[in-house]
C-alpha cells in the first residue's frame, strides 16, 4: 500500500542523558550564530496568545511591526531588538536569490507542560509542488527556552522512522496508533545522538524531502518557550501553501491576514 508522509511537524527528549555532542555543519542540518550569547536580552513570558503569530507572504509586504506587537504584547524585555536581529540574518544569509517569499511563525509558552516529554521525532512533510528542484529549508530559533531537538543526520535513523511512517499508514493514522507509533520511535531513539542549538544559535534544516529531511522534535517544555521559524520559497511556492490551508497570501495590496498552525 503507498503510503504518503504525515504533513509538518517537531518533537522531544525527556532528559539531558542522551548523547549530546557540539553541533556541526552538515549538508542538510547546521546551526549558525546569529547574536552572541551574551547580548541575549532577558526575556520574561507574561501571558500566553490565544493563537501563533503567522504571516504568509511577500518579503516586501511584510511589516515587522506587527511580529514586534505580538511579541511585546505577551514578553518583557527587548524583544525588539532581537527579533530584529534575527529577521535581518534571515534575509542576509538564508534567503536564496529566488525567494520572494516566507512563512513566519511565532510560538509562545507561558506554563510548562508534559506534552513533549515523549519526544515526537519527525520530519516536516511536503509545503508545495511547485518550484525550483532544490531541497527547500526552515530556518529556526528560540529566544527564550529549550531548543527543538534534531537527531544527527543518518541514514537508519530515517530507515527507522519509515517503519512507523508505513504503520501508521496501514492504521489510517487513528489516534491509538499514533500514540503506539510516539512511545516506538522514541524507545528506537533513546541512544541516538541528539543536536540542539545553543543561546544565540539559529538552526537551518531541510524540510519536504522523505531521504533527506531532518528528523526532529520539539524538547521537553518545562519554563517559558519562545520559538521563531522561517520557512522561505518563491511567491508560487507559499501561494500554494496558503492555498492548501486556506489561509490570506500577504502580497501589499491586501493587509488581511490569516492564522495557521
Amino acid at each position: 500500500m503507498p503510503c504518503s508522509r504525515p504533513s509538518f511537524g517537531e518533537v522531544s527528549s525527556t532528559t539531558g542523558e542522551k548523547v549530546q555532542k557540539t553541533p556541526t555543519s552538515t549538508t542538510h542540518l547546521s546551526f549558525h550564530k546569529f547574536i552572541p550569547s551574551e547580548s541575549l536580552p532577558a526575556l520574561t513570558v507574561t501571558s500566553a496568545p490565544q493563537q501563533d503569530f503567522t504571516y504568509f507572504g511577500l518579503d516586501t509586504a511584510f511589516d515587522k511591526s506587527l511580529a514586534i506587537i505580538f511579541l511585546q504584547a505577551h514578553v518583557i524585555g527587548n524583544v525588539a531588538e532581537i527579533f530584529e536581529t534575527f529577521l535581518t540574518n534571515f534575509r542576509e544569509n538564508h534567503f536564496a536569490p529566488e525567494h520572494t517569499a516566507f512563512w513566519l511563525k511565532i510560538c509562545i509558552w507561558l506554563d510548562p507542560t508534559h506534552e513533549f516529554d515523549v519526544p515526537r521525532w519527525h520530519q516536516d512533510g511536503r509545503y508545495w509542488t511547485t518550484g525550483p528542484e532544490e531541497l527547500p529549508y526552515k530556518v529556526g530559533t528560540v529566544f527564550k527556552g529549550a531548543s527543538t531537538l534534531f537527531l544527527e543526520p543518518r541514514e537508519e535513523y530515517v530507515r527507522t522512522l519509515n517503519e512507523s511512517y508505513e504503520r501508521l499508514c496501514m492504521a489510517e493514522y487513528s489516534q491509538e496508533e499514533r500514540a503506539i507509533e510516539k512511545l516506538w520511535t522514541a524507545e528506537q531513539f533513546k541512544e541516538a545522538v541528539v543536536l540542539q542549538g545553543q543561546p544565540g544559535e539559529l538552526v537551518r534544516w531541510v524540510v519536504g524531502n522523505d531521504e533527506f529531511a531532518a528528523i526532529h522534535s520539539e524538547p521537553p517544555i518545562h519554563e517559558s518557550r519562545i520559538f521563531l521559524s522561517f520557512l522561505p520559497g518563491t511567491e508560487e511556492q507559499i501561494r500554494e501553501l496558503c492555498s492548501g490551508w486556506k489561509t490570506v497570501f500577504v502580497d501589499g495590496e491586501d493587509s488581511s491576514r490569516d492564522k495557521a498552525e
